[in-house]
């Protein structure tokens, strides 16, 4: 890898930085740059890729494929599977594996392997698998699995790729929106390590960045200066002046309603709102758990059906059965 942590030491900050939610962030910004992803990663990505046919993402197909119980975490999201057209016709599926967390080696890449031969198991199309490791350097980021036992012999090879491989003038100068969302990434890994000052000034490249391309629009402008704040997160307020400013210049005039603020009450209202439906499901789960209870109770109180028959009539799981069996028999004891 080319760069090098800035720092040794970890920097002692005042104040501890809002729980970001940096999976789907990404998973939201590869996204949006889908068509760059696969640009940074095929340098003749456009005699590959029939663009102009569009990009779908397969959001319930990708649950087929990642199980929910074979996530890392509950509620991670940050997998994206698509259907792509390739110039000759032909229809293909890519799967994009953001491993964030310092993880990798053999169990990663032998979970890829499953969801690249899922994809023809369950849909019977190829699949292109791209690995994309956004942890810190000593993260370890496989491109192969391979398993051999007797004369029986796997080789599983993807593109594997890690966002310490190119250095910040290699990815500043490529004019690819995608490079810098991985400069984003590199600096975001180096948090710990890196000033509020330096944190900003790779902000400020990245928007000079997109001024010197001269072809964003405000939209994507708005859009790039969003995910900045959101993921390199800088607590100087002088510094986020100086981003506000730059970003002001990036948009000529469009986008100077100081965009850190802005964020922060987006941010607020967005937490609100999750809050919300977070309180709206648990009354909804309450709801069905209590209308479950009562089926159960009665089904146990006519004493005519094994558990087994109960739990399949309210389509609930056994143990949710014995517990109101239990709870029953105390009743009736006192």
């Amino acid at each position: 890898m080319k760069s090098k942590q800035v720092h040794k030491k970890k920097i002692i900050r005042p104040h501890k930085p809002p729980r970001r939610q940096d999976d789907k962030l990404l998973k939201s910004v590869f996204e949006y740059w889908f068509p760059s992803l696969l640009r940074f990663f095929y340098h003749d990505a456009d005699q590959i890729f029939d663009f102009d046919k569009g990009i779908e993402f397969l959001d319930k197909q990708l649950h087929l494929i990642i199980p929910e119980r074979e996530r890392s975490k509950g509620d991670r999201e940050a997998d994206l599977l698509a259907r792509v057209y390739l110039k000759d016709g032909t229809e293909r599926w890519v799967i994009c594996n953001i491993e964030i967390e310092a993880s990798g080696g053999v169990s990663f890449s032998f979970r890829l392997f499953q969801y690249w031969y899922r994809c023809i198991d369950k849909f019977n199309v190829p699949a292109i698998t791209i690995a994309v490791y956004t942890g810190d350097e000593r993260q370890p980021h496989p491109s192969s699995f391979s398993t051999k036992l007797l004369d029986t012999e796997v080789n599983f090879k993807f593109r594997g790729f890690h966002i310490f491989e190119k250095s910040d003038k290699e990815l500043l100068s490529m004019g690819n929106p995608f490079a810098l969302v991985i400069l984003a990434a590199k600096k975001a890994a180096q948090y710990d390590y890196l000033t509020d000052k330096q944190l900003n000034r790779a902000r400020v490249l990245i928007l000079q960045a997109l001024r010197k391309a001269g072809w964003y629009t405000v939209e994507q402008i708005e859009s790039f200066a969003y995910f900045l704040t959101q993921f390199i997160f800088v607590q100087d307020k002088e510094e986020n002046r100086i981003f506000d400013s730059e970003l002001e210049k990036t948009s000529k005039g469009e986008l100077n309603m100081g965009i850190v603020e802005t964020v922060k009450e987006i941010v607020r209202v967005e937490a609100e709102q999750r809050g919300e439906r977070r309180g709206e499901r648990r009354g909804e789960q309450k709801a069905e758990e209590k209308k479950n209870t009562e089926f159960v109770t009665k089904l146990l109180q006519a004493n005519k059906f094994t558990i087994a028959e109960i739990a399949n009539f309210a389509t609930v799981n056994e143990d949710f059965v014995k517990k109101i069996q239990s709870s029953l028999a105390k009743q009736q004891k006192k």
